[in-house]
């Protein structure tokens, strides 16, 4: 659908009253009905903040052809697109998460947790490499020092 004839009517007056001759001299010995539908037909799926911001920022030197204007169209700002609505969560995703925020906040109470982790691991039979043998067993040798091995 073509834009409306009184928006391209309004197109022409500013652009005349802000070129003059220069942007007239460019339709000279062409029927001011064809140029206009042109217009009209090239600007068809612009909004009007796009044709506000193309007014709003015209080059100084020289009047747009009608291509040059539409790219003025879309240098503007973006009408916000209509936004889904977020789907609803499963109940079981609701639990996984609250299971895995409470095993953070465990994790936050006892700091070496992840030692205890490593520790696990390697009693259970897996193989951990050299580091996280050496540094699962100093971080709980530190723990058994400062509270175990301490004389009562």
């Amino acid at each position: 659908m073509p834009l409306p004839a009184d928006w391209v009517e309004a197109i022409f007056t500013k652009l005349t009253l802000v070129y003059g001759q220069r942007f007239l001299a460019q339709y000279a010995g062409l029927q001011p009905e064809h140029v206009k539908g042109t217009w009209a037909r090239e600007l068809h799926n612009i909004g009007g903040p796009g044709i506000k911001h193309a007014l709003e920022h015209l080059p100084a030197d020289h009047p747009p052809n009608c291509l040059q204007f539409r790219s003025l169209c879309f240098g503007g700002p973006v009408e916000p697109t209509k936004v889904l609505p977020a789907p609803k969560a499963s109940p079981e995703r609701v639990r996984a998460a609250l299971a895995r925020m409470a095993s953070l906040r465990s994790e936050q109470r006892d700091p070496r947790a992840w030692a205890h982790r490593l520790k696990a691991r390697e009693a259970a039979g897996e193989h951990l490499s050299i580091t996280q043998r050496t540094m699962w067993r100093a971080a709980l040798r530190a723990d058994l020092t400062s509270t175990e091995e301490l004389p009562a």
